[in-house]
């Protein structure tokens, strides 16, 4: 018997695993594929996500060091250039590949190809059945993704309103692409202003060494919405860059635009896109799968020790909200209406405006740095949103 299952080796599941292995829980990580994987995923990583990381990225995973973004809609691009390091770009196959064998180095055993299919919670124990067989562990943390079955089982189902679908492919170019993300305002204006969270369609080019990381995202966006998105952009990009030299297939992934209400049951625990923690704003998930994978850690491990897992799964649920839930509640609150501004005012005027807030920008470079939270953008746009928005209407 284990003392933890974690399944899922993703960003979130195999930080856990090494997390629970370091402070000496008999660990077992479950991956229902081979390592490593395709993955769709933009792969930025910034550099708050980084931070969280108990060590660093070899080169080799490492493709680009990111030092501004770039906001474009249609032909109208606005650069911000923070002429500093923001974070970096990875591929999710190295990556993925890399932090499994960090747990596995710390004492984690891994098995690939073992999707999980049911499991069973008893007082004591939680039973995991998977292609490989029945597994006992004392806990475990499930870290499947935003459509997981362990997770629907074990959590409730996850409302389909709050999750987007997301599509991007790898390309390579004949130049190089340069330093700064791009993200293109695609289905944003909304049509009508919702007080909810929304998530309109948007894209992506995110640079890699000899190309780029392209997709699109959308909450209710249809599969050819998003696959004309994708083109849009390729076309933007090629404009700019050169042709085209070479295109992967197109990849889909769900990306959650809300945690979960519930994020425990009885033995087990929910870590990353499976817990619905990722941001409504951005669609970054990286900051939250590592900070959810080591508190996890930390109440599985006070969970076998004092023999309590209610309560040490309760602790975990509040270090959550403290440490993640607030802020991805803050970025809740700015989604709608950030979205919704951008159909009022005249965009060019607005991103003009904002580029001039130099305490806003700033801000920006902090959260991304780590160095501050969403709150501190909500608390600094609030009284300077009158000003922005009567001074960009069209």
């Amino acid at each position: 018997m284990y003392d933890v299952i974690v399944s899922g080796a993703g960003p979130a599941g195999s930080v856990a695993a090494y997390h629970c292995a370091k402070l000496g829980l008999s660990t077992l990580l479950l991956e229902r594929g081979d390592i490593p994987r395709p993955k769709c995923c933009a792969g930025g990583m910034l550099l708050r996500a980084l931070s969280c990381l108990p060590f660093d990225l070899p080169p080799d995973v490492v493709q680009k060091e990111i030092k501004g973004f770039v906001m474009q809609i249609g032909d109208y691009r606005r650069e911000f250039d923070f002429q500093e390091s923001v974070g970096v770009v990875v591929k999710r196959e190295m990556l993925d590949s890399f932090l499994a064998r960090q747990a596995e180095k710390e004492g984690a055993t891994m098995w690939t190809s073992s999707g999980v299919s049911e499991v069973v919670e008893s007082d004591n124990t939680v039973q995991v059945t998977t292609s490989q067989g029945v597994v006992e562990g004392r806990t475990m943390i499930v870290a499947e993704g935003a459509t997981s079955r362990s997770a629907r089982q074990l959590f409730g189902d996850y409302p389909k309103e709050q999750l987007a679908m997301g599509m991007a492919t790898n390309v390579s170019f004949a130049s190089d692409v340069g330093n700064a993300i791009e993200i293109h305002l695609i289905g944003t204006p909304t049509a009508h202003f919702r007080f909810r969270t929304g998530f309109p369609l948007n894209g992506w080019m995110f640079p890699h060494v000899r190309g780029a990381n392209i997709g699109a995202v959308g909450l209710g966006a249809t599969k050819q919405q998003l696959l004309d998105a994708v083109e849009t952009i390729k076309r933007l990009v090629v404009a700019r860059h050169g042709s085209i030299l070479s295109s992967d297939g197109i990849s889909a992934h769900p990306i959650p635009i809300a945690p979960r209400k519930v994020l425990h049951s009885q033995r087990a625990l929910a870590v990353g896109d499976a817990a619905g923690l990722a941001n409504p704003i951005t669609g970054e998930g990286m900051t939250y799968a590592f900070t959810s994978g080591r508190l996890a850690a930390t109440a599985v491990k006070a969970a076998v020790e004092h023999g309590n897992a209610p309560a040490a799964f309760r602790e975990y649920e509040a270090r959550c909200r403290d440490a993640m839930i607030r802020d991805l509640r803050a970025a809740a609150l700015l989604s709608p209406v950030l979205h919704r501004l951008v159909g009022v005012v005249d965009t060019r005027k607005f991103l003009e405006n904002f580029h001039q807030e130099d305490e806003l920008v700033k801000a920006c470079l902090e959260i991304a740095q780590g160095r501050a939270k969403w709150q501190l953008l909500a608390r600094l746009a609030i009284p300077r949103f009158p000003r922005l928005f009567f001074s960009s209407l069209r």
